[in-house]
């Protein structure tokens, strides 16, 4: 496994996971 593809799936994952935190928090507003 490429490193450097590792770390973007990483960062896209930990930008979903912000992504969703926010939806989720709006949603219980």
């Amino acid at each position: 496994v490429d490193p450097r593809k590792a770390a973007v799936a990483a960062a896209i994952a930990r930008v979903q996971a912000k992504k969703a935190a926010q939806q989720k928090v709006v949603n219980e507003d």
